[in-house]
């Protein structure tokens, strides 16, 4: 201490009191002090530069003690580069000058140079003389660090600066480039010798490389870990999934949980690495951005990662707007693929009905092959400029209005001048504020497509006509073959009441009535398949009480059953069994099922009829032991003309109608037929199923067979033209006990009624000279007698109108006797 002091605090002592010298030497003391406990290097030299003095804060700063420094050159403590420097120093020391917080480098002891901070003082003997200086040295490399990490970080932040700067204005193919040029300059300024960015596979099962720099001098990542498939570096994927940075300083200090990393990072010479998450706005992590050194392990700074991730945020946000434009683009693509795909045209006109773009097949139209020449123009530019007022004020209504028109069909002029028909439709335009600022058109040529509907509605006419005639066809054809069955049924039936014909004639004489009904029947079968195809069959109901309904039909079929001594079984078990039905069309259905089942029933077989009521509804089940349906024939037995097995139709005659028709009448009431069988052999059964009438509906009774009083004797006109019927009914008339005046003709019969009063009509309906309308209407001037029509026509249009006339019933032959007389029995005595 006293060393320093005696440096700088060299006090004459001469003419000095003793308090005085006292006090000098307790300041020199202070002094001393001050410099030894001082941080500062204070150095004292001769102007030689020879070290005099040197202070703790020197040793501590260079490295030398005092008695290594003092007496040794200054020059040892200054770079080789700084000599100049030194010599200019003490040139300005000689001049007695002091020099402050000069900044420069000094050299320690062990070689290291560090940046320094010089406070120069010259020192004076008693005289003034200068011949020394007094050095103070301050270590200014924290300060340095701190100004030069400010810098760093300033010069950093104008990086992260432009790149967001750039990102946010790049679109397209540019934000590739930008992407590329970012990871460049921020591998560059990091230190990191590379750069990439790694994305999720939209299918979640790898991960790829996207973007690459790779500083001068290093390998790009070979081709083969460019694609980590999923699960492969599950601890790295597990921390970027989460949102969360990876910060590799070295792959040693990885965790257990990383091993997979750690030996892939050291099978690569990967020194150091730093992930960080890409997070898009949805938060969800699309991949990483990545940094990684190959020569030397390397420090990620807090405030370094915190601008990484601004920057992968960044990237993944230019990233998903890109992947936005990118399916826009595709999407525009595709819209104008599907566009220019579509046999529609499509248009869109601004406000003032100017072309704002089209597909190529309206541009075809126009005559244009590109779409650009278009836009802009007007209707009034192309071959439809005549129609093109119509075309514009259509415009107007859609853009005014706001509403749609739809599939409106509208002419227009090629431009080889020919006419087509157009099928279009228009809405309006609407912009992302809905308001209205165009519309879009679509249309397709429909010229092919009215000439075939034209041509359809011809053929339709032509086949309207021909069904008609065929129509009438059959209802000619069916009114000529019924007028000569009348007769011969009248006749068998009259047969059938002697109780003098023999055996075997009474056997001739029902085969040929079987045969008579049969042939009508199949005359009738024609006629409703006719009616139910064309809607044309009406139904009549009324509440009818099936159980009655089946006996009365099980009594026709008796001598049937009879004949192949089947065995019936009737279970009338159903507790209500009222519906509302057409009484004769739910007897024909029955018929048909029971009909069939006695046809298809071998002798001394069996059928089972059982009725069911319940949930609002009656089931009828005609079942047999007969030949049985297979499994591939159940799906067609109720189509037309079908008898199942080909050979049924020689074996069982028949035209294979019956289940057709018996399935839509019982449609038409709203119920179901259904078929089931076990296969061939095995019988079959048929359930009909409709719904029960109200609770409280009366059925209507079957109507018993009536039979005339004996010696009754009541007048009857019958008109007939055909002999034969003519002359059998009389005869039966006649043998039922009633008085029967006869005519041919509408002339004969209104002859006869102004000579006489009848208690019946009984008249044809064909007639040659008119037809028996004429004769009802004639005879209905006088008296409202009751009156039955005969007809070879049966249509329900033709019963309609017959009983418009006047007719009381209509009857359609062949007639039956019993129905004749039935009817003639129940007309007469209601008359009474």
């Amino acid at each position: 201490m006293g060393f320093a002091a005696k440096v700088f605090c060299d006090i004459p002592r001469e003419g000095m009191g003793e308090n005085a010298q006292e006090s000098a030497a307790q300041a020199a003391a202070r002094l001393a002090a001050i410099v030894e406990s001082s941080q500062d290097a204070i150095i004292s030299k001769t102007l030689d530069g020879v070290i005099e003095t040197w202070n703790g804060g020197a040793e501590a700063m260079f490295g030398y003690t005092a008695q290594e420094a003092v007496g040794k050159p200054f020059a040892m403590l200054i770079p080789a580069d700084c000599e100049e420097e030194e010599r200019q120093i003490m040139e300005q020391l000689r001049r007695g000058e002091s020099i402050a917080h000069y900044e420069t480098v000094r050299v320690a002891k062990d070689g290291r140079v560090f940046p320094v901070s010089l406070s120069i003082s010259p020192i004076r003997d008693a005289g003034g003389k200068v011949i020394g200086a007094a050095k103070v040295i301050r270590d200014i490399t924290l300060r340095r660090n701190i100004e030069e990490a400010k810098q760093r970080q300033a010069r950093f932040d104008a990086l992260i600066t432009g790149i967001l700067t750039r990102f946010a204005s790049c679109t397209g193919s540019c934000i590739d480039e930008e992407i590329n040029e970012s990871l460049r300059e921020i591998g560059l300024f990091i230190g990191a010798e590379a750069a990439f960015v790694v994305l999720v596979a939209r299918d979640l099962a790898a991960w790829r490389w996207a973007y690459e720099a790779i500083a001068p001098g290093f390998a790009p990542t070979p081709e083969e870990d460019k694609t980590v498939p999923m699960g492969q570096l599950p601890w790295f994927e597990q921390c970027l999934l989460a949102g969360e940075t990876v910060q590799v300083e070295k792959p040693a200090d990885l965790p257990p949980a990383a091993s997979l990393e750690r030996a892939f990072y050291e099978k690569r010479g990967v020194q150091s690495a730093l992930l960080l998450p890409l997070r898009g706005r949805g938060e969800s992590v699309s991949g990483c951005v990545g940094l990684r050194t190959f020569s030397r392990p390397l420090a990620w700074s807090q405030e370094d990662v915190r601008q990484l991730r601004i920057v992968a945020d960044a990237i993944a946000n230019v990233l998903e707007r890109r992947r936005v434009e990118n399916d826009l683009v595709d999407s525009r693509r595709m819209l104008q693929l599907v566009l220019d795909t579509i046999p529609q045209r499509v248009f869109w006109k601004d406000k003032d009905s100017r072309f704002l773009g089209c597909n190529r097949s309206f541009a075809a139209d126009t005559g244009h092959a590109d779409t650009r020449d278009v836009v802009g123009k007007t209707d009034f530019a192309f071959s439809w400029k005549e129609v093109a007022d119509r075309y514009r004020a259509d415009d107007r209504e859609v853009i005014t209005s706001g509403i749609t028109k739809i599939g409106y069909e509208e002419p227009q002029v090629r431009p080889d001048g020919s006419l087509s028909w157009l099928r279009t439709s228009k809405v309006p335009l609407r912009d992302h504020e809905n308001r209205i600022f165009g519309v879009l058109g679509t249309y397709e040529d429909i010229t092919a497509f009215r000439r075939a509907r034209e041509e359809a509605q011809r053929a339709k006419e032509i086949a309207e006509a021909a069904n008609q005639a065929k129509d009438q066809f059959i209802a000619v054809l069916s009114h000529e073959l019924r007028t000569p069955l009348t007769p011969v049924l009248a006749t068998v039936s009259a047969m059938e009441e002697l109780g003098s014909l023999p055996p075997e004639m009474r056997a001739d004489i029902e085969a040929i009535h079987r045969n008579v009904e049969l042939e009508a029947r199949l005359i009738d079968d024609l006629l409703d398949v006719t009616r139910i195809s064309q809607n044309k069959l009406i139904l009549r109901r009324e509440n009818v009480d099936v159980h009655a309904c089946l006996q009365s039909v099980l009594a026709i079929c008796n001598g049937d059953i009879q004949a192949k001594r089947l065995q019936l079984s009737l279970h009338l078990d159903a507790a209500l069994h009222t519906v509302r039905a057409d009484p004769a069309r739910l007897r024909q259905v029955f018929w048909n099922l029971i009909k069939n089942a006695v046809k298809f029933t071998p002798p001394e077989g069996h059928i089972d009829i059982r009725t069911a009521s319940a949930g609002g509804r009656l089931e009828v089940e005609v079942a047999d032991t007969g030949i049985g349906i297979e499994p591939e024939t159940l799906a067609r037995i109720f189509n037309a003309f079908e008898q199942g097995e080909r050979t049924a139709t020689r074996r069982f005659g028949g035209l294979g109608l019956g289940l057709s028709i018996a399935k839509a009448l019982v449609e038409m009431h709203e119920g179901t037929l259904t078929a089931r069988s076990s296969g061939k052999g095995r019988g079959s059964a048929f359930t009909v199923s409709l719904a029960l009438a109200a609770p409280d509906a009366a059925p209507v009774a079957e109507v018993p067979t009536p039979h005339p009083g004996e010696g009754e004797s009541r007048s009857i006109l019958l008109v007939e033209d055909h002999v034969d019927t003519l002359q059998i009914l009389a005869r039966l008339l006649l043998r039922w006990g009633y008085r029967v005046t006869t005519a041919a003709c509408v002339r004969d019969a209104l002859a006869r009624a102004a000579e006489q009063s009848f208690d019946l009509l009984i008249s044809d309906i064909g007639l040659p000279d008119g037809n028996g309308c004429e004769v009802i209407g004639g005879m209905r001037a006088a008296s409202a007698l009751p009156a039955i029509a005969l007809s070879g026509y049966g249509t329900d249009e033709d019963i309609r109108s017959s009983l418009a006339a006047g007719f009381t019933e209509h009857l359609t032959k062949p007639v039956s006797f019993q129905s004749l007389r039935a009817a003639v029995e129940r007309l007469l005595k209601a008359e009474s």
